[in-house]
């Protein structure tokens, strides 16, 4: 039922399935225990694998109890993403049936994510048999709520959609997600309508407007949820006013390396691999403005991918604009150092060498001390190539670029082959 489920599910806070596949082979372990009870092995009476790829994620208690702990802020945002992703089941009349702390994973960024789909039915018209065999077995007895332990099975049919998993969340955040002794005041009289034994329990959408959801934090996680429907001037201004929250902590490093680098990344591939928006002057600038909080991410956090950054720097240097290409070339040092020679000769080098030939003298003369952090790390071709670029600067207009490139030669000559 739960591998039924999960692949249908789509939602922001439901833990997002890669692939899944059904073996139709039993493991070592089910063939063991079939041979053992029948003395042989029947390939008909116990099923095969069955693999779920997902996300990289980690089990709510233990995301609430790693050091450092998530702050105040962190732990409301969690929350919030529970109730969220409660709602959009409930809004397609479907009651989850098993919400307890093994239900939900965080991913590296800090979501949380449902799961556990194995219940997973509609009230309406009558609660599946599916569902009365198995709801005792799989949740735990604090979590269910008092007509499912007296089995009113009709009641709760005739009941709102929520109420079930309503009582089941109130257990959940005054025993989990906050300590009973630390449960937020504001949250207190919430949590107890929740937990209500009357089966008429609130819907859990309203619980959203509680103040404790109202911080600096959730504001950059909705905006980074938002971000894909958002206007390109909207767009622009967040990537102008995210590092200093980068900077400052109100966005955990957790969230700038697992969340807003890769958002950055997808953008930068989506604009830049397409000629049309490649070609209009708002998503250049859009593509300018995110070049500072990810390279700020890249030069402050550790665990970067740099692997996948270099195809992005690769693409980067492609774009016709002087503007970001001044930008990647002021950062030729950081890349020398961070990323290996095949990157730097495939994704760097070669597009960077087209700033030699720029009409600006700027851009020229900028292009060449890039180079300099690069030249120790390039192959023989590239050097060969290097050389015939700069046997052209010394004829350039510009005097003080003739004189950089003899002093250029100079560092490169150690470099070289006798040929």
């Amino acid at each position: 039922q739960h591998f039924i489920n999960c692949k249908k599910l789509r939602h922001p806070h439901i833990l997002q399935v890669h692939a899944t596949l059904d073996t139709d082979n039993p493991n070592d372990l089910a063939a063991t225990a079939v041979s053992s009870s029948s003395g042989s092995v029947d390939a008909k009476s116990s099923s095969g694998d069955w693999i779920i790829v997902t996300e990289p994620v980690i089990p709510l208690q233990q995301w609430l109890s790693s050091s450092p702990h998530p702050h105040p802020e962190q732990v409301a945002w969690g929350l919030e993403c529970m109730v969220r992703a409660l709602s959009f089941l409930h809004g397609a009349n479907l009651v989850h049936g098993n919400v307890a702390p093994e239900s939900f994973f965080v991913t590296r960024a800090g979501d949380v994510k449902l799961w556990n789909f194995g219940i997973t039915c509609s009230l309406q018209p009558v609660i599946s048999n599916h569902f009365k065999e198995y709801e005792r077995l799989v949740t735990p007895q604090a979590y269910r709520s008092p007509e499912r332990i007296q089995q009113r099975w009709d009641a709760l049919s005739a009941a709102g959609i929520h109420v079930m998993d309503a009582y089941s969340l109130g257990v959940l955040i005054a025993q989990v997600m906050f300590s009973p002794n630390n449960l937020p005041p504001t949250l207190v009289k919430a949590v107890q309508r929740l937990q209500s034994p009357n089966i008429q329990r609130p819907r859990l959408q309203p619980l959203l407007q509680c103040p404790i959801f109202n911080t600096p934090y959730q504001k950059w996680q909705l905006q980074l949820e938002e971000f894909p429907i958002q206007s390109v001037p909207q767009k622009i201004a967040f990537f102008q006013n995210v590092t200093s929250n980068l900077q400052a902590g109100v966005l955990p490093s957790q969230v700038g390396l697992y969340k807003l680098l890769p958002l950055i990344e997808s953008e930068i591939s989506t604009i830049c691999g397409n000629e049309t928006l490649r070609g209009q002057d708002e998503y250049r600038k859009q593509v300018l403005a995110s070049l500072t909080p990810m390279f700020y991410i890249a030069e402050n956090y550790n665990n970067v991918d740099f692997a996948k950054l270099g195809t992005t720097i690769g693409i980067l240097f492609k774009v016709n604009d002087r503007a970001i290409r001044g930008h990647l070339l002021q950062k030729a040092t950081f890349l020398a150092d961070k990323f290996d020679a095949n990157v730097l000769n495939e994704a760097v080098f070669e597009p960077l060498c087209s700033g030699f030939s720029d009409s600006s003298a700027a851009l020229r003369d900028l292009t060449l001390k890039a180079t300099a952090s690069l030249m120790e790390f390039l192959t023989p071709p590239n050097l060969e190539k290097l050389c015939r670029y700069l046997v052209r600067l010394q004829s350039d207009p510009e005097t003080s670029l003739r004189v950089n490139t003899v002093i250029f030669f100079r560092k490169l000559a150690p470099y070289l082959s006798e040929t």
